[in-house]
């Protein structure tokens, strides 16, 4: 953690940056995570695929529903931006942005044009998820987890000192896996998880991470063995985040102007 500590903190050290540094590192992000995490779960949409969808271009033998979560999830990035002011400091309080009616917001983007139905609301029926050994919570629980996962998450963000990035992005893990673990929606939990996760990472400290496709498998195994192996999450998300931070770092120092 010590190396990736070190990353975001000289990230930081970058910070204001001028409009031309913050659209490159805009559109930067907007393609990177457009497509790592609608790669991980599932879309055949190649990285520059993504960005020609992100300018309204049509890619032929994919779907349409393909072409839908680029876009939601564009529009669901744009708003917790919004939510937390760009990358300037934010002038909310943290419940401001994070409860119930904006992870709600943040799902329905997601689901726009996909599958409005299950928009705005909790789960109301079991789910399972495929070759996976992790049982999830009934539906008759979801509303009571997740107002204390509110209650508890708010309760804790208010106690850590912003100024201390170990702080910040332990409970940015936590966040996210704690999350997933209610999965209380039927689908997109682990994109609204991940949207999450940012939204509280751009509030404290302006920053965002991304998870690689490539490392999709040991994305799931880390998940699925944190109850037994809370050390081999941990470890995963700092050896991921510390490349995807070297990457972005190599943007901002070299002054590089991305266009998609």
């Amino acid at each position: 953690m010590k190396k990736l500590l070190e990353k975001i903190n000289e990230m930081n050290s970058f910070f204001p940056l001028d409009k031309v540094m913050t659209k490159s590192l805009r559109d930067f992000l907007d393609v990177k995570y457009n497509y790592n995490t609608n790669a991980i779960e599932g879309t055949t949409l190649t990285e520059k695929e993504t960005s020609l969808v992100l300018r309204w271009e049509t890619i032929p033998k994919h779907s349409l529903i393909e072409h839908f979560e680029v876009i939601n999830h564009k529009n669901a990035f744009d708003f917790i931006f919004e939510l937390t002011n760009w990358f300037e400091k934010s002038n909310k309080n943290f419940e401001e942005i994070f409860n119930k009616k904006n992870i709600l917001k943040i799902h329905s983007f997601l689901l726009n044009n996909i599958n409005n139905d299950y928009a705005w609301r909790y789960r109301t029926q079991n789910v399972r998820i495929a070759f996976s050994r992790v049982i999830l919570p009934r539906f008759e629980k979801v509303f009571d987890l997740m107002e204390r996962f509110f209650e508890q998450k708010l309760k804790k963000a208010k106690k850590i000192d912003l100024l201390n990035t170990e702080q910040v992005l332990i409970f940015w893990y936590e966040l996210h896996l704690d999350f997933v673990k209610i999965h209380p929606f039927v689908d997109w939990n682990w994109r609204t998880a991940r949207l999450i996760m940012n939204m509280w990472f751009l509030y404290a400290i302006n920053n965002v991470n991304i998870i690689y496709f490539k490392n999709r498998q040991e994305y799931i195994d880390s998940l699925e063995n944190s109850e037994k192996d809370i050390n081999k999450y941990i470890k995963f998300m700092d050896i991921n985040f510390l490349e995807f931070k070297s990457e972005e770092l190599e943007l901002i120092e070299n002054k590089e102007i991305y266009k998609y």
